[in-house]
Formats: structure tokens, sequence, C-alpha cells
């Protein structure tokens, strides 16, 4: 990596360094670079070992005290920088705040989510700010993949990976008593894989999605697991889902036959972005060219917090900016324990200087799981064990609904989703015949659905067909309206229940010009679910238009196979036979379910092992199944 020039300020501004030991070497050796540059004076050192001799002398001679809080009031510093444990953070940098300071805090900046907000309240009362210590978001790479994204270089976003494969041995965890560790006594720690060793995978990709807050992040699917006989884990892997519609999975681990670079990938529809972030290197490879390789400089953290002070320079990694990545740490920290790896799933490699537990295939799994935006458990490792099966929900009108045997074969196409979702996804159906977007909430049935929601869950919403009824005042919606503000009411309750919403434009109906050409007939409701989506950054399945490309490539005649057109005699539920353009029957169900089961992986929502069956053309009627009662 490179670093800039340094920026001229006018005195050098008075450091404390809280921590000077373990990571704080770092920390001392660019101090020692910036004082002869003259950009910083330390003027106190804070450590339970004092520095001696020339590690002192390196600094300058300052004052030295195990009492942050004496030698704060003694010194006046106008940055703190905290390098100490992980569950010493919070208290260390409050104390820093309340005496006057600046902070530049090592990540992760909490153990907890209550802690991290403890943190951003304190200092926007004390007008202070805290610069976060991911490194990663010092280099200037970040943005180059941003802009070729921006710019199209990869298509479509289809989701982002992160892979982390390192080696750390026996040391590693008995080198301090917090090491490896969930909880010390009454307090947090979390030191897991993730949140602190390889945290920069998760920050980074975060950061590259532009959900780098903690409004940002929707859901959070971890998996953990611990291979060493420590208490947190040591390999684990995370599925993120953000408001933005991004899939984002991690995977890391200290059991690593080998130390790996670790690197995020941004997938794309017409190629891929590698950011190998601790050497600041971009690797472009995009369909129909050769690869594009370039090395980008990086700005030292503490330099720009101390350009922010002296010339206004934006933050590179405030704290406000790390509310995603606490998303992400709460829920590694409150879920169930990680799992132990029975001991036939790893080996102890001696050969170094001290014992050291591999598990076999860790790296290819991990590099496997970037690449598929799966977890451990749905690439089959032996050893993984699923999570709780994820529900997609339906909320929509008839052309979704489950029906009664008495209306067969008229179908919804939520009867025929559950045909292409793995076994770890159930549907749950709350769509009903005859609602609108209107009626649907004044029945109170937004508030049935959101009881059942829970973390994770994805709610598919649909509607159109009847907020169109001008006639009807208890259903009717203006599509610039009144329509848009149902679905932004939807689209908030189910984010509010940390679920992910998703709209989906109406399925077109079966109409045909003169010409023999599919007619468009849901014109400004669709269009309104379009720009909601764009404008509230919610995924988008436009089924609208999947579907009248699908009854254009059907034409007038073919399409009736997909509607309720019966002749008389057909069907015993029809004996006068049906010519009914709205719904389908069975054979229609299944492709327009395929159409949303697409639609969801595509977007990212569903990783590949959630989906099945997407280009089977063979799939029989016969796996829809009708309710005795009518739904109510």
């Amino acid at each position: 990596m490179t670093q800039p020039a340094s920026p001229q300020v006018d005195e050098p501004l008075p450091v404390v360094l809280a921590g000077a030991h373990g990571y704080g070497r770092l920390h001392r050796d660019n101090l020692a670079r910036l004082t002869a540059a003259g950009q910083v004076r330390v003027v106190g050192v804070c450590d339970p070992k004092p520095l001696a001799g020339e590690e002192l002398a390196a600094l300058g001679g300052p004052p030295q005290s195990p009492d942050l809080a004496k030698l704060l009031e003694q010194t006046r510093p106008t940055i703190t920088i905290v390098s100490t444990p992980i569950h010493t953070h919070v208290g260390l940098a409050l104390t820093a705040v309340r005496a006057g300071s600046h902070v530049l805090l090592e990540k992760p900046p909490a153990p907890s989510l209550a802690g991290f907000r403890q943190l951003t309240t304190a200092f926007k009362e004390h007008g202070r700010v805290c610069q976060v210590g991911f490194q990663s978001c010092g280099s200037a790479a970040l943005e180059a993949v941003r802009r070729l994204v921006a710019d199209g270089a990869i298509g479509r976003v289809r989701g982002i990976g992160a892979a982390g494969a390192w080696v750390r041995d026996g040391r590693y965890y008995a080198r301090a008593p917090w090491a490896g560790r969930r909880r010390l006594g009454a307090g947090e720690v979390v030191d897991g894989v993730l949140t602190n060793p390889l945290a920069h995978a998760v920050a980074t990709a975060l950061r590259l999605d532009g959900s780098d807050r903690e409004e940002d992040v929707a859901t959070v699917e971890p998996e953990l697991y611990r291979a060493h006989d420590i208490e947190a884990d040591d390999t684990a892997c995370v599925r993120i889902g953000t408001t933005r519609g991004t899939t984002v999975t991690v995977a890391a681990t200290l059991c690593a036959e080998r130390n790996s670079p670790p690197y995020v990938v941004v997938h794309g529809d017409r190629g891929r972005i590698t950011l190998r972030y601790t050497d600041d290197q971009v690797l472009l490879e995009r369909d129909g060219h050769p690869p594009e390789e370039s090395v980008h400089p990086r700005t030292d953290l503490l330099e720009n917090l101390v350009a922010h002070l002296g010339h206004g320079s934006a933050l590179l990694s405030p704290l406000e900016r790390s509310g995603g990545f606490m998303r992400v740490v709460e829920e590694i920290r409150t879920a169930p324990e990680p799992t132990p790896l029975p001991p036939e799933f790893w080996r102890t490699d001696t050969s170094g200087a001290a014992p050291r537990r591999v598990i076999p295939g860790i790296s290819a799994l991990v590099e496997a799981s970037a690449a598929r935006l799966s977890l451990f458990s749905e690439l089959d490792a032996p050893w993984a064990a699923r999570g709780r099966p994820r529900t997609v929900h339906i909320a929509g009108d008839s052309t979704a609904a489950a029906k009664p045997a008495s209306a067969a074969p008229m179908a919804g196409w939520g009867m025929a989703l559950p045909l292409f979702l793995g076994r770890d996804l159930a549907v749950a159906n709350h769509a009903r015949d005859g609602r609108s977007s209107l009626s649907f909430l004044a029945e109170g049935r937004l508030d049935a659905l959101v009881d059942t929601l829970r973390p994770g869950d994805l709610v598919l919403i649909q509607f159109g067909h009847n907020d169109q009824k001008a006639e009807d005042p208890t259903r009717y919606t203006d599509p610039a309206t009144t329509y848009r503000h149902h679905l932004l009411r939807l689209v908030a309750a189910v984010r509010a229940a940390r679920a992910v919403p998703v709209l989906l434009t109406p399925v077109e109906r079966r109409s045909f010009g003169p010409d023999g050409s599919a007619q468009q007939t849901h014109g400004p409701y669709a269009e309104t679910a379009r720009s909601v989506a764009a404008e509230e950054q919610v995924a988008l399945i436009d089924v609208q238009a999947a579907s009248h490309a699908l009854w254009q490539q059907l034409g007038p005649e073919a399409s009736k196979d997909a509607f309720l057109w019966l002749g008389p005699g057909d069907h015993p539920n029809h004996p006068r036979g049906a010519q009914d353009d709205t719904h389908v029957r069975s054979r229609g169900a299944i492709e327009i379910a395929r159409l949303v089961a697409r639609g969801l992986r595509a977007a990212g929502l569903l990783a590949p092992a959630d989906v099945r069956r997407l280009e089977d053309e063979d799939i029989p009627e016969s796996g829809l199944t009708w309710e005795q009662e009518p739904p109510r």
C-alpha cells in the first residue's frame, strides 16, 4: 500500500495512547512517524504495563499512568487512541469523550449494540468525533470499486461475498485472558473470527454496498463453529440482508492450512470485482475483456482524524458508519453458543512454533461461500448445522391466494411457490381473494401478518388488481397517492419487524390486441410499485413485465392453458365452462411462481441452495394442494 503525503497542520495535536502493547505497538510506530512529520505529539501513555527505556523515548518520553481519567485530566489531549481489549472499549472511550477528547477507537468499537449506541449518544452530546480503526476504510480502493459498480462495469449487482482464511495457533488464544472469549465475568467480549480478527471483511463488504449504518441492515444469519477449545467461534459465516436488497455473505476461519489474503468480491451479472483489502488491490473480471488489476493508495486513519480536526476533511471511518457492522456483532453476540466441531473434522498440526488446529478443506469452503453467497450448511459441510427455517410470506390478492377445493382448477401462484423453494424455506400465504392494498390494511391483515414475522423472513407484497376498481370505494386506490401510501406503510411495517420487504408488480391479465400482441393493463399501478421500490431501496420483482412477456410468447390461444379457460363439462366445479382472463389455473400458477422464485434468486434474496427446479419444464400440477375450506 502507499501513503499519501501528510496534511500540514498549524501545530502538532496532543495525543494520549491508551493501550501500548499488543496492537498498540503499531500505534506507537505510527505516532513516532507522525511526530517526526509534525502532525502530533504524544503527551501521555496509559497501560497497566508501563513502557520502558527506548520504547518510551521513541514517543518523546511522555508521562505514563494506568489511570486514564487522571492522565487525561493532567494532559488534556485533543485525541485519545483507545487500543485496548474489546471489553474495555466502551468504558475508556466514554472516559475520553467526557474529558473533552476526540477518539480513535480500535475495532470492534463495542462488544454489544447497546454499548455502541451509548457511545454514539455520548459523542453527540459532547460535540466530539470518534474514528473507528477499520483501516480498510482509508483505502482509495473502496471508492474505485464503487465507481466501477456505478458505471455498470459488471452489470447489475447480484450480491457481495467476502472470505478470510487465516492461521492462528495456540499462542493466539493464550496471549490474554479475554482472547477467544464471548464474555469475561459479567462483561461482553465477543472475540470471534468475524467480530475481531477478520472484522474488516464484514465492515468492508457493508461499506462497498453503502449499507454500513445501523439502519441499513435488515437481517443477519450467523453460523458459528469452533475447532479450538475456546468459548467464541474460530470459524464462522454470516449472511446479511440489507435494506437496499443486497445479500452480503462473509465466511472466515482461523483454522486454515495456510494464510491467504482476505478479500471482498462484488458479483454482477456481467462480471465481478475482487478487492484484496489488506493490499488495496482491485481486480476487475468481466465478460469479453481481459482482467484489469489496479493498486490504490491508503490514508492513515489517525492522519485523517488530524486533517478532520485541522481542516475539516471528512472522516473516513466515523463511528456511525460502524452501525451496520455492530448489527452483525449483536446477532453473533446473542446467537446460540458456537458449535464445537467433533475431532474427526479437524487435526492438530505440530509443525510450527505452537500446536494449531486445522479444518481440512476449510479454505475452499470459505471461498465457495463467498462465491455462491451461501452459508456453510447450504454447502453441505458435514459438520455444519442448519439454522431455523426462514419463511416467505405473501401479502396480496386472489392472483396469489390459496384456493378452496371447490374453486379448482383455479389456483394462486402462492400455492405453487413451495415447488421452487428449498427445504429450509416455508411459505405463509396471507393473500386473500378480492383484496386491494386498501382493504387488506382496513381489515387489520397487516397487523396479523407482522405478528407472525421473525427476523430474516421475506414478505412479498403484491397488490393492484382490485386497487383498480374505481366503482368500489372500499377497495379503490389512486395509483399516485393512496396506492403509493399503502405500499410505503406495508414496507415500513415489515422493516420494523426486521423482516425483508419485497415489492411485486401485479400479474398481467390475459389481454391481446387485434394484432395478437399482449396488452398491458396495470400501467400506473405497476409503475408506482417500481418507483416506490427504487425510492425506498426495496427489492422489486417485476412480475407484470415478466408475465406480459410470457403471455406474448404463448400468444392468444396457448395462453388460455395458463388461465381459467374451460369448456362446458371440462371440470365439475365449472360445469358451464369459464373464460377468466385474470385468474390462472394450475399451469399458470406454476409459471408465475417460477417467475417469482427466479426473481428472488436474481435479487440475491435467496441463495442457490434456497431454490430448485427453476429450469424444470415438467413440474407436475399434482404438486398443488387445494384447501377444503376457503381461506378467511
